[in-house]
């Protein structure tokens, strides 16, 4: 679980996060729930998952030119700033979804 923060919802108007080392924190180091909704704990003996990522095939680079086109066209239209903010992806697996009760 990473650190729970508050972003400003303006795109484009948001500060950096000062997060420089591996061991800075900013907000909560822990999660707030009322422990009456929690259902079950399910424990778990799987590994996690960091197996380094295939090279990439013809379509994975007609899709990235599919997005870098979008974000092209955005900036063009002055919907996005040129420096498009910082952007990230995210890489999960069915083992790590999440769901509330």
């Amino acid at each position: 679980m990473h650190d729970i923060i508050s972003v400003s919802s303006v795109h484009g108007k948001r500060e950096p996060i000062p997060l420089m080392t591996a061991d800075d924190r900013k907000g909560s180091k822990y999660w707030k729930f009322d422990p009456a909704k929690v259902v079950a704990i399910v424990e778990s003996t799987f590994p996690d998952r960091n197996a380094p990522f295939k090279a990439p095939e013809e379509i994975h680079k007609k899709i990235a030119q599919h997005i870098m086109d979008f974000f092209d066209g955005e900036v063009k239209a002055k919907r996005l700033p040129k420096n498009l903010t910082p952007l990230q992806s995210g890489v999960a697996t069915s083992r790590t979804r999440c769901s509330s009760a």
